[in-house]
């Protein structure tokens, strides 16, 4: 059963620092800040069916080229709209 509402309500929760992975360039980071991130979460989830370890990139180039690859150029546009 979780205990996450009795670990709230004691105050015992542990903050996570959640990194932000960057191209290093910033017009191009706002522009694919959310791609990189959706396609961190499913290479991740990719990785982890497939019974591999969680990896964590350095920069958001291999997140880019994980998407490129799965989707082509589809990976750059919108997905709502």
């Amino acid at each position: 059963m979780p205990d996450l509402p009795h670990q709230l309500q004691a105050g015992t929760l542990q903050p996570v620092q959640v990194s932000h992975f960057s191209t290093e360039w910033h017009q191009l980071d706002r522009k694919v800040g959310s791609l990189v991130g959706l396609a961190y979460y499913e290479q991740q989830m990719t990785r982890l069916a497939a019974g591999q370890a969680i990896t964590r990139p350095q920069t958001a180039w291999p997140i880019l080229g994980y998407a490129l690859r799965e989707q082509g150029l589809k990976a750059l546009m919108p997905r709502r709209g």
